[in-house]
């Protein structure tokens, strides 16, 4: 498919940006914005885990 621009997710979560380059087998996630009290390791490995679930389920 290419590559995808840069996504926002808004709402009661911490803010993320994304970029997915399937020709170079990519993705780059950031945690852009999120409240104070909520410590980088609550935002880090949820959004970990959720990206080797999808490799495993791919069989990357």
């Amino acid at each position: 498919m290419g590559r995808l621009p840069p996504k926002r997710s808004w709402g009661q979560a911490p803010t993320v940006t994304w970029n997915h380059d399937a020709a170079r087998g990519s993705l780059t996630v950031q945690c852009v914005e999120s409240p104070w009290f909520v410590p980088c390791a609550l935002i880090d490995e949820p959004i970990r885990s959720e990206v080797e679930e999808c490799i495993a389920a791919t069989g990357g």
